[in-house]
């Protein structure tokens, strides 16, 4: 399961509401690589496949292929705003040391 903080669901939101196409979901994936030994990417989809797990958070539909769901097991996903920047953070219990927290695209 892929869990949503609260400012990650409200931020998620904020970029549905945007959207010119309503989208299915929000896709997330993960692959092999990156300093925590997982890179991650995020995006919105308009269509779920057969193979998809579909994780409901609130309002928020979250999209996740076969391959990407051992590695996404108990993620938590996170919407930071800060001095530094905003985006958003995963935090994966199960990820190899290295950098902590990744954001969605690169440690």
């Amino acid at each position: 399961m892929v869990a949503l903080t609260e400012n990650a669901v409200n931020a998620i939101r904020r970029v549905f509401e945007t959207a010119e196409t309503p989208p299915a979901g929000l896709r997330i994936m993960a692959e092999q690589g990156g300093c925590s030994g997982v890179r991650y990417k995020m995006g919105l989809d308009f269509q779920v496949q057969d193979s998809d797990a579909v994780y409901r958070v609130g309002d928020i539909t979250v999209l996740v292929d076969a391959e990407s769901q051992p590695m996404l097991e108990g993620v938590e996903v996170d919407f930071v705003d800060s001095v530094e920047g905003a985006g958003f953070v995963i935090e994966n219990p199960k990820a190899k040391t290295g950098c902590g927290s990744c954001h969605s695209q690169t440690c």
